[in-house]
């Protein structure tokens, strides 16, 4: 059993109100220490960062636009770089304060990939690092390593440099991880949407089938091998009537219904495709007996069609022209021109019937 990442899928505004209420909880915890060595300058400010963390939750999402995500994920930047600026000064570079401002660079790099526009992401991250590489530096030199306050107990001193070790350290995997998934995320996603463009690209949009232009690897593959396969060219009878006469939504209604009794009908390996208008293409593998059996089934299947237009029964039928691979050695090509020609000399005898 294997764990697959792009499986996950965290909900946006449960990543940022995650985010906030965990800034939050932090900015509590430093708000009880502040309060508990008698520092009212920072309990004033954890106060008020404990505010805008539960503000930020509440605004920017779920609806907020990608301008105002923005505007407060700078907001919080620059409220973690004050932060860590303040305590440093009055508590020294021991104390790990210092280590919230290499924290924010992941945080902010997760969530500005989230919302900005790539030119927007690297010039801001420029600025952030930037502004980290100069600012702290100048801190640690002007505090010199100690605080501007002399009453900060030596076990309280010891217990938060502990604390803020551990926070910036789980701070710095979980928002690891989360960029992690969501790249893997990303990639999923973008599979996805390549194996959309590709089936748009080689079905036809009102069967399913596959298009004409999308066979050509198959009959290469044909040709080159040496295993049986069977061609077979069908055609709707009175197509145009139908259209004519109920009109073209019940004329699609009829296509689609034939095409799918095709698909369901022949086996894993075998392709049918529109070959155009009302005519379908079936490639089959296996030898000629078995072959005429499965669209033998399927005209038969197809003439028990029940299909209402404006009250009345449709009546669908379907003429087919078919080759085994043995009788022509001139290729694909050759074979599609004798089951198109064995078709249209169905059509001409009575049609509702295999001509093979």
């Amino acid at each position: 059993m294997t764990f697959d990442l792009s499986k996950i899928r965290i909900a946006g505004s449960v990543k940022y109100r995650a985010i906030f209420f965990s800034g939050g909880v932090i900015h509590a915890f430093f708000l009880v220490f502040f309060i508990f060595i008698g520092q009212q300058l920072m309990t004033g400010f954890n106060v008020i960062s404990v505010t805008l963390y539960i503000l930020g939750s509440l605004l920017s999402v779920p609806k907020g636009t990608d301008k105002i995500k923005y505007g407060w994920i700078v907001a919080f930047y620059i409220e973690i770089m004050l932060h860590a600026v303040t305590c440093t000064v009055l508590m020294g570079w021991n104390v790990g304060f210092h280590l919230y401002a290499i924290a924010v660079l992941p945080i902010a790099a997760y969530l500005l990939f989230l919302t900005t526009p790539i030119k927007r992401f690297i010039i801001t991250m420029a600025i952030m690092i930037v502004a980290n590489a100069v600012i702290m530096p100048a801190v640690m030199i002007y505090s010199d390593g100690h605080g501007s306050i002399e009453h900060v107990p030596a076990d309280s001193e010891r217990m938060i440099a502990f604390v803020n070790t551990g926070f910036t350290g789980i701070i710095i995997l979980v928002f690891t991880f989360l960029f992690v998934l969501e790249i893997s995320s990303m990639f999923d996603k973008l599979n996805d949407v390549n194996r959309q463009l590709e089936f748009i690209a080689t079905h036809d949009a009102l069967t399913g089938l596959y298009n004409r232009h999308s066979l050509k690897p198959l009959f290469e593959q044909l040709e080159r091998g040496n295993t049986p396969y069977c061609i077979v060219m069908g055609d709707i009878d009175d197509f145009k009537k139908v259209n004519d006469t109920y009109g073209h939504d019940c004329g699609d209604i009829v296509l689609k219904s034939v095409s799918d009794i095709i698909s369901d009908n022949i086996g894993e390996q075998d392709t049918a495709c529109r070959w155009g208008g009302e005519e379908i293409l079936i490639v089959m593998h296996g030898e000629r007996d078995s072959c005429f059996d499965v669209i033998s089934a399927i005209r038969e299947k197809i003439n028990a069609l029940e299909i209402v237009a404006e009250d009345k029964s449709v009546g669908v039928s379907m003429t087919f022209g078919f080759v085994y691979c043995k009788e022509s050695t001139a290729g694909i090509e050759a074979l599609i021109s004798v089951a198109d020609s064995r078709l249209y000399q169905g059509k001409a005898g009575g049609k509702n019937v295999i001509i093979a």
